[in-house]
């Protein structure tokens, strides 16, 4: 249950796809693009609806059918995180990383807390209604430089290299 789990913000991990193979099980993860919300709150419940996504994304028929029952992984991970922190909580790099009251870096990682714990009360709440398993994972942030450049904002947590890019995407007809 989620006061048992240790309370730690989402953190930046490699992926674990190649523990699953040997185990069996799927990476079962999602992007929460931060970027477009406007407001905590927006963030909050689009954390919420994309627990309840991964989670009935794992009741899909499976091949890892006893795996996925026994540990109902989910990753609800994050995306547009630079965005997002200069847009609600007015941060720079400098106040994520030296946070403190005066430049909003407080907030923001009090805001990282709520929302992990909104998601782990949602993932017990939500796995509880349907008779499974609560998840064995939760979070992370992953690279996501594709899904990135798709919904048009940093990648993960990564910072931008530079102040404007040129994209050129073309497709063979």
């Amino acid at each position: 249950d989620v006061a048992k789990r240790k309370r730690y913000p989402f953190l930046p991990n490699p992926c674990g796809e190649i523990v699953l193979a040997c185990w069996g099980g799927y990476c079962v993860v999602g992007d929460l693009c931060l970027a477009n919300a406007d407001t905590a709150e927006e963030a909050l419940k689009g954390g919420t609806e994309l627990t309840k996504f991964l989670i009935r994304t794992n009741r899909l028929p499976t091949l890892y059918r006893a795996e996925v029952d026994r540990t109902n992984r989910i990753g609800v991970s994050q995306t547009g995180i630079h965005e997002f922190a200069f847009k609600v909580f007015g941060c720079d790099w400098d106040a994520l990383v030296r946070p403190n009251v005066e430049n909003g870096g407080d907030d923001f990682w009090r805001f990282q807390q709520l929302l992990r714990d909104t998601v782990a009360s949602m993932a017990d709440a939500y796995s509880g209604k349907l008779g499974v398993a609560p998840p064995h994972t939760l979070g992370t942030i992953k690279p996501s430089g594709t899904i990135g450049k798709v919904v048009f904002c940093t990648e993960g947590a990564h910072l931008p290299a530079h102040a404007h890019y040129l994209r050129w995407v073309q497709y063979a007809l």
